[in-house]
């Protein structure tokens, strides 16, 4: 995985793994490494997963995914049309779970990606890239102290958000 490793903010002990190609999909300890479940298959390249303040799993890959019951069972966020994108980076507002990004990006080298935002849950989304002289964003970060969100790949910005 990119950034395929999270840990459950209200639970240390569990864990969620973002494996890619065979076998691919996410995974999931309840035991803090002893056994692993195979709790997503709907991707099998998601180069990426975040676990929200609130619990709340999001799973990335040419779609994005989440799931309120630590991977029982998921929703489809997004129906992106993307051939050649993938989603790489998911980051929320700690302070509204309905707020939240995802960057998108491509692999080859055309700087064609994308950051994007919804305040509705994943009802609608927004591309916010507006703006971004070399657009390849890989890692999301936000910071709700200064309400910044900042984007990294091969450059770094930030916008007020």
């Amino acid at each position: 995985g990119f950034f395929g490793l999270a840990a459950d903010p209200a639970d240390g002990r569990r864990l969620y793994w973002a494996a890619c190609g065979s076998g691919g999909g996410l995974w999931r300890t309840e035991d803090g490494g002893a056994s692993w479940q195979h709790v997503f298959k709907n991707e099998t390249w998601p180069f990426n997963v975040h676990v929200a303040a609130d619990g709340t799993v999001y799973c990335p890959g040419n779609n994005l995914w989440r799931s309120t019951d630590h991977g029982a069972t998921w929703r489809q966020l997004t129906k992106f049309p993307f051939s050649e994108r993938v989603i790489v980076a998911v980051e929320t507002d700690p302070a509204d779970a309905r707020r939240l990004w995802f960057a998108a990006t491509t692999w080859g080298n055309a700087a064609a990606g994308g950051v994007y935002e919804t305040r509705d849950g994943g009802a609608t989304w927004q591309e916010i890239t507006a703006g971004l002289p070399y657009c390849k964003p890989l890692v999301l970060r936000y910071n709700p102290e200064t309400r910044e969100l900042w984007a990294a790949g091969v450059c770094l910005f930030k916008c007020r958000r």
